[in-house]
């Protein structure tokens, strides 16, 4: 019980002290140059299906590679996660977008650079 209202204090303090800093995540916009370098995959895609993945609703995007910038693959795509600044601005059904992807562990991709990292592809 005292530790959580240690912990109710130190976040109220830190909230008054940097308004704007508590609740919120800031991302830094990537140059071109970081987007290249840290992603495994550049590639138009396009979006064949989407999904919910349990256990905590992650939306998750099959995405077929259709045109290659660095590397070609069809992908599986966590696209809403629960920190809204990290998702990509994507996915509709048979819409293709140019994606900067990152490999993740378990084989799944997330877009580098949050909404940077999907960009719709118009004709």
């Amino acid at each position: 019980m005292m530790r959580n209202r240690l912990l109710a204090f130190v976040v109220i303090a830190l909230g008054l002290a940097f308004p704007g800093a508590v609740g919120a995540l800031v991302l830094n916009k990537k140059t071109m140059d970081q987007m290249v370098a840290e992603s495994d995959l550049i590639m138009i895609g396009r979006v064949e299906s989407l999904s919910v993945a349990p256990p905590y609703g992650d939306g998750i995007a099959q995405i077929r590679g259709v045109a290659a910038v660095k590397g070609l693959a069809d992908v599986t795509l966590v696209y809403r996660t629960g920190m809204t600044e990290l998702n990509p601005d994507c996915c509709e059904i048979g819409k293709s977008y140019l994606f900067f992807l990152r490999r993740q562990p378990g084989g799944e991709y997330f877009t580098v650079g949050g909404r940077q990292g999907a960009i719709e592809a118009k004709p």
